[in-house]
């Protein structure tokens, strides 16, 4: 079985074979997920789905979060708060190339090119 998946910001294109298809949508806590069972009929180009709200957190004083998001553009990283129904990411600015370089810079007690080695603590 196929479990393609994407964020989308509503809509989209795609192509489908004829037949049945299944269809999850999810939008986070606060929207009823959708799982369901599609025909798709020969020469059918439109296809509309839509996802209910049950709650909203927010006007209750409840913010959803992702507190520890690596690797994404920020253009994706909105695309997925969208997606998943979050009011905010904290999208870190790390790359794994220097965060294992200064590892290694540190564990073998060297120093970077024109900089002294101090330590704090």
């Amino acid at each position: 079985m196929d479990t393609s998946f994407a964020y989308v910001d509503g809509t989209f294109q795609v192509e489908l074979p004829v037949g049945d298809v299944y269809v999850e949508m999810t939008k986070g806590f606060e929207y009823k997920a959708v799982r369901q069972r599609l025909k798709i009929e020969p020469g059918q180009r439109e296809l509309r789905l839509e996802i209910g709200r049950i709650v909203n957190f927010r006007s209750q004083g409840w913010v959803s979060a992702d507190t520890h998001v690596h690797f994404l553009s920020p253009t994706t990283a909105l695309l997925e708060a969208q997606a998943e129904g979050l009011n905010l990411i904290n999208l870190l600015a790390a790359q794994w190339v220097i965060c294992s370089r200064t590892w290694a810079i540190l564990r073998t007690n060297l120093s970077f090119p024109g900089t002294r080695r101090r330590w704090f603590g």
